[in-house]
């Protein structure tokens, strides 16, 4: 599922391409993906104009000139996708939206395993959104610190891992991240976050703002269903020091190749780390 580096590296691809551009005709193929969708979505978005386009944690925020904003979200393996020659002969069972604008260029998504959210929701009313309202701080944001961090994490008894995936904690840290940030700061998943004393927590916050520029800079990782908006790839996946790299010796360590890094699952998901460098 798409982490913050590539919702951020999407949306950053729909500002260029859409961007204060008015919707002309907006279609529904489907009534729902993983939700249902509203009945007025499509009278909701039709002739209005994109003013605003940001992410909030993992979902894209499209904000229309009626007071009302479009909220994406793509699931496991969905893709808005951005077209300047689309015919309807062209669409696929898995092209659930399509929208026309007054320059003739279409913003599709897309979502063959339908795990996505489609809704919309009057813009003023997005902190009680029931999908949005629980979200906790951006990790760039001044509400985000490693004195927040450590405050935080001392009511959890949880390891450190499962900790910062959950999104009240820091918005958009997802498996691939988590597991590239605790290797940086040399924290060993496992370790009770209630237990990690304050010199390391902020260097864990340190290491989440590292690990998370270094990927939106590199277009995000390219793994399983995800593409960006244009088609292309994003190349993080090259630079993963932990992450999918179970039985490959450790490159940062004073180990000489002597350890490598192993493979645990918490909560169902693969977590990666070095023995040696992480405690």
């Amino acid at each position: 599922m798409p982490e913050l580096p590539e919702v951020e590296t999407v949306k950053t691809q729909l500002e260029r391409s859409f961007l204060n551009k008015k919707i002309i005709h907006s279609t529904l193929y489907r009534q729902d993906i993983r939700f249902p969708i509203p009945q007025s979505f499509c009278e909701l978005t039709s002739h209005t104009t994109i003013k605003n386009i940001r992410r909030r944690s993992k979902y894209i925020i499209l904000e229309l000139d009626n007071n009302y904003s479009i909220l994406l979200h793509l699931g496991m393996s969905g893709q808005v996708l951005i077209d300047l020659k689309y015919d309807e002969k062209m669409r696929d069972k898995h092209m659930h939206w399509v929208c026309e604008f007054d320059d003739k260029s279409h913003m599709i998504f897309r979502d063959p395993r339908r795990f996505g959210v489609l809704d919309i929701f009057k813009t003023d009313l997005e902190e009680s959104h029931k999908l949005l309202k629980t979200i906790g701080p951006e990790p760039f944001s001044n509400h985000f610190s490693a004195a927040y961090l450590y405050e935080k994490l001392q009511h959890k008894k949880s390891p450190i891992k499962n900790a910062i995936l959950d999104q009240r904690l820091v918005a958009g840290v997802g498996n691939i991240y988590a597991s590239e940030a605790l290797y940086l700061a040399g924290i060993h998943p496992t370790r009770k976050a209630n237990a990690i004393s304050k010199a390391r927590i902020e260097k864990l916050y340190d290491a989440i703002l590292i690990t998370l520029d270094k990927a939106i800079k590199a277009g995000g990782s390219s793994l399983k269903d995800f593409k960006h908006s244009d088609g292309s790839l994003g190349y993080f996946q090259n630079e993963f020091q932990v992450y999918d790299q179970e039985n490959n010796p450790c490159g940062q360590c004073d180990c000489d190749g002597k350890f490598s890094v192993n493979r645990i699952i918490q909560s169902g998901r693969s977590t990666f780390y070095c023995p040696n460098k992480q405690k």
